[in-house]
């Protein structure tokens, strides 16, 4: 209740993202009252880390400004860096291994034992050194502001790679790897600034678009609240967002609705269907235009109108078609 009763503008409270603190209800009320805030301080904050240059390390901020106020003003923040590996992740154990066995190469017995391998580094510093050189050519920095910023290519090394164990670490270096409670990532300490701009400035404005259009349908708004809103950081935030609006986006169109008619007649759809039929997916198409006649979609210019025999066709080569 305490929570609901939030003002616009008002301090959020601190939680953590993706922690099993509280109630899941709780942090994304607070979720949605720091996505409120950024209404109204978003374009604040984004100028203040900009002056910055979006340094991840918290101890570059010293005054209100900058992170200290995103955490007062949303209760969570914003990453500043880019994760280049995620070493913990077993499918990408899996991946790796199924690449090194087709050559010969070690195989690893599990993700520990990658995350401290010479290749895993080397595959970091392979994805960081184009994201720093990028980096130092947009903001068209000098060689003693990439000292200062710590983006300098030539301090990165996959025989040295520094060690963090929490995020007061964070930013100290152009590349580290991040150890703990289960987290075995690589880093790289600049930002993807389309997340940043997203994260900051667009995420609120995309909450409000897409509650506006679930609002009056129970069904979707409990949906928009389940997927819609994350309790992760800012960053996660804007990306559910996105993800959200964009299956909204999709639904009653033209793709969307075969998928959906194909879906539901999965017992004519089976793998012995597809086997006979020909490279031109001749009997796929013809089932399918019997199946959508009658049937009325919205195409991409927003028009509601029956799905054609060349809406299929174009479907049946291309599932993921803008028709």
């Amino acid at each position: 209740s305490t929570v609901c009763a939030l003002e616009a503008g008002q301090l959020v409270p601190v939680y953590f993202a993706n922690v099993q603190y509280n109630s899941i209800f709780y942090r994304k009320a607070l979720s949605m009252a720091g996505l409120r805030n950024l209404i109204l301080c978003g374009r604040e904050i984004f100028a203040e880390l900009k002056a910055q240059l979006f340094a991840s390390d918290p101890s570059k901020y010293t005054g209100a400004g900058g992170l200290n106020r995103m955490k007062r003003m949303t209760g969570n923040m914003v990453d500043l860096d880019t994760v280049v590996l995620r070493c913990n992740d077993p499918t990408t154990l899996e991946t790796i291994n199924k690449m090194n066995k087709a050559k010969g190469n070690r195989v690893y017995a599990n993700v520990q034992e990658f995350a401290h391998s010479r290749q895993a580094a080397e595959m970091a510093v392979a994805a960081a050194l184009p994201l720093l050189e990028g980096f130092v050519k947009e903001f068209g920095l000098t060689k003693a502001q990439q000292k200062t910023r710590r983006v300098q290519t030539s301090q990165v090394d996959a025989g040295k790679i520094p060690v963090a164990h929490d995020n007061s670490s964070r930013g100290k270096w152009p590349l580290w790897q991040y150890i703990n409670a289960g987290v075995n990532t690589m880093h790289v300490n600049v930002p993807n600034m389309a997340d940043i701009i997203g994260a900051l400035l667009r995420a609120p404005f995309a909450a409000l678009r897409a509650y506006l259009r679930c609002k009056d349908l129970p069904e979707e708004l409990a949906r928009f609240y389940e997927d819609g809103i994350s309790d992760s950081c800012f960053n996660g935030k804007w990306k559910a967002l996105e993800e959200f609006n964009a299956g909204l986006d999709k639904q009653g169109s033209i793709t969307q609705i075969l998928a959906d008619l194909q879906a539901k007649h999965q017992s004519v759809f089976t793998a012995q269907f597809f086997d006979a039929d020909d490279r031109k997916h001749t009997k796929e198409i013809r089932e399918m235009v019997r199946l959508a006649k009658g049937v009325c979609a919205r195409d991409r210019s927003g028009a509601t109108r029956p799905i054609t025999k060349a809406d299929v066709r174009a479907w049946v080569n291309d599932p993921a078609v803008e028709i």
